[in-house]
């Protein structure tokens, strides 16, 4: 089932290509691979291939560029959540709209009346947790397990085995994560707390570590944890271009993110589409290096991310404020 789940997926992603074409014409003109019907005397290739629909429905999400062809109740576009579709019931009117409709018009920003009077208040809230990327402007179907939004054999062959097991009588059932976090490393708890305040903090010194500027933003939107850091990271960037600087490193304590960033992965995800803008807005830049530090050695942005809680949304500072200035001399001795 996985294996021929990947077909379906090379389907969805090319569907200029002449095997996609013959078998639109013949068995879905009229809508999408994963909206078809099994049809009247299928071959025995397509009744696998919609068979294997199950796996995309299951693991696939729609990311949202102009919401156009995105189905409010008929396509699975919620972030989060371990459902992905808007569940029923529902306005009627709901069932014959488009992400697209419940945007401010001519800006990329949720209406949130629109939103509040024709949705679920518990849909409604998942709805408006989508965050809207500027960097996106096509609608695109991405593989929800993976940072990348790429499907793998091995992907789906988990996502099977998964509900297998949730059928098994024996199967317990439990928000395990919720376990494993309270292990997690005080780095990833750290990270978390900051994205989830939506404050990310850029700080800027020179070659005798000397502090030069430093700023925050917060951000109206809920993001992971990862697409946190590389936002964090575009905001360093677009700091360092704004005051006219080159010859930079650019230190962040995400692994993930730096070596994704060097690696230049092939990608449909939201962070696929952060990393992308991350490497383009570097060509603007002369000379620089990007390079991973640990939290330890990074406690300035940390910090800085702590005291922003209290400051107005977008905060330049041109002086060092307190709450950095021992870190700072620890730094620098």
């Amino acid at each position: 089932m996985a294996m021929v789940a990947k077909q379906g997926w090379n389907l969805i992603q090319n569907p200029e290509s002449l095997v996609a074409k013959v078998l639109k014409a013949r068995y879905f003109p009229k809508s999408t691979f994963l909206e078809a019907n099994l049809g009247h005397n299928p071959s025995y290739a397509w009744k696998s291939l919609w068979n294997a629909r199950h796996v995309m429905l299951r693991g696939c999400r729609w990311v949202v560029g102009d919401g156009s062809n995105i189905s409010v109740m008929g396509s699975p576009w919620i972030r989060g959540q371990q459902e992905k579709w808007i569940h029923s019931p529902q306005q009627q009117s709901t069932y014959n709209i488009y992400v697209n409709d419940l945007l401010v018009e001519g800006e990329k920003k949720w209406d949130v009346a629109k939103i509040q009077s024709l949705i679920s208040p518990d849909m409604a809230e998942a709805i408006m947790d989508v965050p809207l990327f500027p960097m996106i402007n096509n609608d695109k179907l991405i593989w929800d397990g993976d940072k990348n939004g790429v499907y793998t054999v091995r992907a789906g062959y988990k996502l099977v085995m998964t509900e297998l097991l949730k059928r098994d009588s024996s199967y317990v059932n439990g928000n395990w994560s919720a376990l494993w976090r309270v292990s997690a490393p005080s780095k990833a708890r750290h990270l978390a707390w900051r994205v989830c305040r939506n404050c990310i903090p850029t700080r800027d010194r020179n070659a005798s570590g000397e502090f030069l500027k430093a700023q925050t933003k917060w951000i109206n939107a809920k993001l992971s944890t990862i697409e946190g850091e590389g936002m964090a990271f575009l905001e360093a960037i677009s700091f360092a271009v704004q005051n006219g600087w080159d010859k930079i490193i650019f230190e962040s304590d995400s692994q993930i993110l730096v070596e994704s960033i060097h690696a230049n992965q092939a990608g449909v995800s939201e962070f696929s589409y952060i990393t992308n803008r991350i490497r383009a807005s570097l060509s603007c830049i002369n000379n620089f290096e990007v390079k991973f530090v640990r939290r330890q050695a990074n406690m300035v942005a940390h910090s800085l991310a702590r005291a922003a809680i209290s400051w107005a949304s977008h905060h330049v500072l041109d002086m060092s404020p307190p709450c950095i200035d021992s870190l700072l001399i620890n730094e620098k001795s």
